[in-house]
This record gives C-alpha cells, structure tokens and sequence, in this order.
C-alpha cells in the first residue's frame, strides 16, 4: 500500500475526473427532462411531481458544486489551498450531499402522508409539500455547518479537492451519521412502516377476494402497487448504499492508516454515481414524465382514415379502438 500522503498519478485523475463529467452530463440531462416537463405542464402540477422536481433540484446542485471542484483542481495551488475558499469549498459540497440524502427522506415522507394519513387533507395539499422542502433545504444548510468550526473540511491532497476530511474521526463521524445514516435508516423506518401497512390491507383484501369478484380486482391492483413500493424501496435504499459505504469504508482505513490515495477520488466517483443514479430512477419512474415523451409516438388512427371497407367489416370494433 501507498502512503496516504502520495498522490495519484495524473493520468488516474484524468480519467476519474473524465467518468465524473460523463456521470455529470448525464445526470444534469435527466434532472432537467424531469423539471422542464413537470413545470411546463399543468396537468403534472402535483405533489409527488414537485417533490420529483425537488430532488432533481438537489441533484443538480451537487453537480455543480463538484464541476467548480474539477475546475478547481487545474488551478495553480495557492487557490486550491486558499483557507477561506477551501472551507467554502467543502461546505457547499457537505450542502449538496445533504440536499441529496435528505430528498429521499421528504419523498418517503410525502408516501407516509399518502398510505397512512390519507385522512387529514392537509398532509396531502401543496402547502404540506412546501414545508417538507423548507425543512429539507434548511437542514442541508445547517446541519453540515458546525463542522466548519471544527475545521473538518480540509484540503485533501489525494484528491486535490477540499471535503469533509476522513482524516479527523469526530468530523467525519458526524458528518457520516448526519449526511448518511440518519436520512438512509428513516428511509428504511418510514417504508418498512409502509410495507407493514399494505401487508395488513392486502391480507384484508385476500379475504374478501375469495367471496366477491369487485374485491379480487382491487386486492389485484393493491397488490400490483405494493410490489412497486417494495421495488422502489429497494433501488433507493441501494442508490444510497452505493453513495456512503465507500465514504464509510475510507474513514476506517484512514484509522488504519492503509487508505491508498486513490480510494480518495474514487469515493466521490461513487457519491457522483449514486447521484447520477437517482436522476435516472426518479426519471423512469415518473409516469407524468414517460407519458409526456411517449404521446407523440401513440398511433391513433381516425374514422377519416379508415376504408369503407374496414368499417362495413368490423364496424364496432373499428369505431370503439378509434375513440379510446
């Protein structure tokens, strides 16, 4: 193993700092497919769509934040190490992650309101979705704060970028628990808690199924829309999984003192992944968004279009299919 004080060879950063702006492209693509089709039509002006366009918002800053980052790693060094600029730096980056993390929690709370308290309309109304998103944006800010005067964000020359440093065990412990642990196990706590509760309607519904036909379609749908949140729970929680553990894994060879200089560019090539990953998955999972791209390839044929063969032969069928 290399020491922790070496430095990769600059043929390993450009080829990290190359698959970053690729995973950045196509991030930033996704996340703007998303927010211009949701906001340039009203009839997707819902709630869960604003929490969509709320995390692709948070997406896209932390792209940013980490394009100034490989911009900032072919200036001369005296800007990079410039103490100001660098607790900055790693500051807004500590932002950019929680503004990541912490959308996943308001998106599982947004599913909470909707499985559990149906009940209470406000929980469901537009002005429920603007609170969650104050809160979320407010603690991206100030939970990564009071690491500043702990001075945890530090110029890593690894990776020659400054961070929250896996060098210093109480910073990089609570930024570990704050920025990952906390949103990931309360995601995990909200959808089991989901889970539960469709398992006891389902069970519910089983029953009823056997004794009336109206019941067996509605357990079909239920059913149908459970496997979906188990699915989707499972892709967010390995999406997030895939963003801490190697940050998690650095901090213990640091303590270890057996990190190679590498696992340092190679942990926010992950971060980058899983964040690029989330776009892809909050893209393909909007129906609003798959709707809106796919309409103008649906092929509905008219009654003009039609033979008068075609309508004396099947005249019922033809004029039904040109109408759904």
């Amino acid at each position: 193993m290399s020491n922790s004080t070496d430095v990769p060879s600059l043929l390993f950063f450009v080829i990290i700092n190359s698959l970053m702006l690729i995973l950045i492209v196509i991030g930033v693509i996704f996340g703007l497919i998303v927010i211009i089709l949701i906001s340039t039509h009203k009839n997707n002006h819902t709630v869960p769509n604003s929490l969509s366009c709320n995390s692709c918002s948070g997406g896209l800053f932390y792209f940013c934040v980490y394009t100034v980052f490989i911009i900032y790693e072919y200036l001369p060094e005296k800007y990079r190490t410039n103490p100001l600029l660098c607790q900055l730096q790693g500051y807004m980056y500590s932002v950019s992650c929680c503004a990541v993390t912490y959308s996943y929690l308001v998106q599982a709370t947004n599913r909470l309101f909707y499985a559990l308290f149906y009940k209470y309309r406000f929980l469901l109304s537009s002005k429920s979705a603007c609170i969650l998103i104050v809160i979320h944006w407010s603690l991206s800010f100030i939970l990564p704060f009071p690491i500043i005067f702990l001075n945890g964000y530090q110029y890593q020359i690894e990776s020659q970028i400054c961070i929250l440093t896996t060098k210093q065990f109480p910073t990089a412990m609570y930024g570990v628990a704050a920025f990952f642990f906390v949103p990931l196990s309360s995601v995990i706590g909200i959808y089991t808690i989901i889970l539960h509760n469709a398992c006891q309607r389902t069970k519910r519904y089983a029953s009823r199924a056997i004794r009336k036909r109206h019941h067996a379609t509605v357990y079909s749908r239920r059913s149908s829309r459970d496997l979906k949140v188990i699915r989707h729970t499972v892709i967010l929680i390995g999406i997030l999984t895939v963003g801490g553990t190697p940050y998690c894994i650095l901090i213990i060879l640091d303590v270890l003192n057996a990190a190679s200089p590498e696992w340092y560019l190679l942990v926010t090539l992950f971060i980058t992944f899983s964040v690029m990953a989330d776009m892809i998955v909050i893209f393909a999972y909007n129906k609003s968004c798959i709707n809106i791209i796919y309409k103008p390839f649906k092929y509905e044929p008219s009654l003009n279009s039609l033979s008068q063969e075609q309508l004396k032969e099947k005249p019922n069928s033809l004029i039904s299919s040109a109408y759904c």
